[in-house]
C-alpha cells in the first residue's frame, strides 16, 4: 500500500490523507464541522479503571485504543486509563476533504479523523496518545454432529458466540505507545507471534470504497465480459438444448446466464415435476432461489440441500434455508460427517416419452455474482 498504492493515486490526481498531522488549515476548518454534525453524535467512548471491567470488543471491528489522564490530578506520578472508541461502521469510512491547492481530490479515513478530535470525548481528561486497532477472534464452529440433536440450533448457538471467541489476532499501528500495547496484549491474552504491526491504515477493505470513486474510471482496468454460451445462443428452451446433447460450460470466461435461466425455466414450466438442488453460497439478490421458491409456491417439489457449514456464509444460509421453507420448499440441512461445496440441480420433467431427468453439476456456488469473477 505504501510502496506502490498510494504513490499511483498520487500520480493519478488522489491523495489519501493517512495522519491526520497533514491536514491543511482548510482541511481541519472543514473537518471541526463535519466531525460535530456527523461522527460525534453517534461515538460512546469506553474506560477501563477499578470500578469498570476491560470493555467488550467485538471480532474484527475498527477501534481507537487511547490512554487518557485527569487534567487536575495531584498525584505526583502520573497515572492513566485506558479508553477504548469503536469506530462506527455505519459512517462511511472514506470522508472528502476540500481540493488540494493543485487540483487532487483528497480522502481522509474517518478513523484518522476521530483520532484528531478523541480529546473532544474526554472533556476533563488529556490524551496522552491514541492508536487504531483491531482484534480477530477463532471464528472456528465447535459442533460435534454426532452429538447435537439439531444441527440448525446447534450452529446458531456457535454463531452467536464467535463474536466473542478467543483472540487470535491483534493488529495496531505502528510505533504504538508501549503502554497501551502492554494493556491491550494482557486483557486480549495474546502473544507477540500474534501481535501485527501495520504501518498503514488497519483493514484494507477501504479500497474497494476507493476504487468505485467517481473520475478515475481511465485508470481501472477495462471489465470482462463473459463469452456467450453457443448452443443456447438462439433458444429460449433450455431443455430442448440439453436434451440434443450435454453441454460443457467454463465459468468465469463463459457466461452463467445459462445456469440461472435453466432454474428459471424450470421454476416457470408447467411440465416440470420437481427441482432438486444443493446450495453452498448465494449471492444477496439471488435469482435462483427466488426462483427455487416460486417453483415451490407453484405446486412443484422443491428439494433444497443448504449446506449450513459455509465458512463465515452460516447465517446468510440460514436466512435463506427459512425463506424457502416458508415458501414450501423441503429444506435439508446438510448432510452428517460431510460438507456440501458443489452445484448440483436435478430438474425432473414430464415429457411425451415418459419422465425425464435434467441436471446441471459443477464445481463451485449458485452464486451468479462471483461466478463473474
Amino acid at each position: 500500500l505504501n510502496r506502490s498504492l498510494i504513490p499511483s493515486f498520487e500520480k493519478a490526481g488522489l491523495e489519501i490523507i493517512a495522519d491526520y498531522e497533514e491536514l491543511t488549515e482548510a482541511q481541519c476548518a472543514y473537518l471541526d464541522e463535519y466531525f460535530e454534525t456527523n461522527i460525534y453524535p453517534i461515538l460512546t467512548p469506553m474506560a477501563m479503571d477499578s470500578s469498570r471491567p476491560f470493555p467488550l470488543v467485538r471480532n474484527k471491528t475498527l477501534n481507537i485504543g487511547a490512554l487518557i489522564a485527569q487534567k487536575e490530578s495531584k498525584k505526583k506520578k502520573e497515572s492513566f486509563e485506558f479508553a477504548t472508541v469503536q469506530v462506527p461502521a455505519v459512517l462511511p469510512r472514506l470522508i472528502n476533504l476540500p481540493d488540494a491547492e493543485d487540483g487532487h481530490k483528497v480522502i481522509i479515513l474517518l478513523e484518522e479523523v476521530i483520532r484528531k478530535y478523541i480529546g473532544k470525548l474526554f472533556q476533563h481528561y488529556r490524551v496522552l496518545c491514541a492508536y487504531p486497532y483491531r482484534i480477530m477472534r477463532n471464528a472456528e464452529l465447535d459442533v460435534d454432529e454426532d452429538e447435537a440433536e439439531d444441527l440448525l440450533k446447534e450452529i446458531q448457538k456457535q454463531l452467536k458466540k464467535r463474536q466473542w471467541g478467543e483472540v487470535i489476532r491483534l493488529e495496531i499501528a505502528e510505533g504504538v505507545d508501549k503502554r497501551l500495547l502492554k494493556i491491550l496484549v494482557r486483557e486480549f491474552n495474546v502473544s507477540q507471534e500474534d501481535i501485527f504491526f501495520i504501518p498503514g491504515p488497519i483493514d484494507l477493505t477501504f479500497l474497494m470504497k476507493v476504487y468505485g470513486l467517481p473520475g478515475f474510471d481511465a485508470y481501472k482496468t477495462k471489465g470482462y465480459t463473459p463469452a456467450p454460451v453457443r448452443e443456447f445462443a438462439d433458444t429460449e428452451d433450455v431443455f430442448e438444448v440439453i436434451r440434443r446433447k450435454d453441454v460443457f460450460v467454463h465459468h468465469p470466461y463463459m457466461s452463467f446466464d445459462p445456469v440461472v435461466r435453466f432454474v428459471q425455466k424450470a421454476a416457470s414450466d408447467p411440465d416440470v415435476l420437481a427441482i432438486k438442488q444443493t446450495l453452498y453460497r448465494v449471492s444477496g439478490d439471488s435469482p435462483i432461489v427466488a426462483a427455487l421458491a416460486r417453483a415451490a409456491e407453484s405446486g412443484k417439489q422443491v428439494t433444497v440441500l443448504v449446506e449450513l457449514k459455509a465458512r463465515f456464509d452460516e447465517e446468510h444460509n440460514i436466512v435463506w434455508a427459512k425463506m424457502l421453507e416458508k415458501a414450501g420448499c423441503h429444506v435439508i440441512y446438510g448432510l452428517l460427517g460431510l460438507k456440501v461445496h458443489s452445484k448440483i440441480t436435478m430438474v425432473i420433467r414430464r415429457e411425451e416419452d415418459g419422465i425425464r431427468r435434467y441436471v446441471h453439476l459443477g464445481t463451485g456456488n449458485y452464486n451468479d455474482s462471483t461466478a463473474k469473477l
